[in-house]
């Protein structure tokens, strides 16, 4: 199966939606650079694997009140 422009932005948009998830303050201030990738990676492989990870901003139920 041949993969075109549009499959792969459409990969490329969801990983860097995820990738603005993980990089909170709390996990930038908290892991090194190089064991900040590596959570990095496992969070983008658990996110996709698992149907998807919503931002907290989205989910937070006191935000409406």
């Amino acid at each position: 199966m041949k993969t075109n422009m549009h499959d792969t932005a459409g990969i490329q948009r969801i990983v860097n939606r995820y990738k603005a998830i993980f990089r909170i303050p709390e996990n930038l201030n908290f892991y090194s650079r190089e064991d900040l990738l590596t959570a990095e990676r496992k969070f983008l492989k658990f996110a996709i694997m698992n149907g998807g990870f919503d931002s907290p901003q989205t989910t937070d139920t006191f935000s409406a009140q």
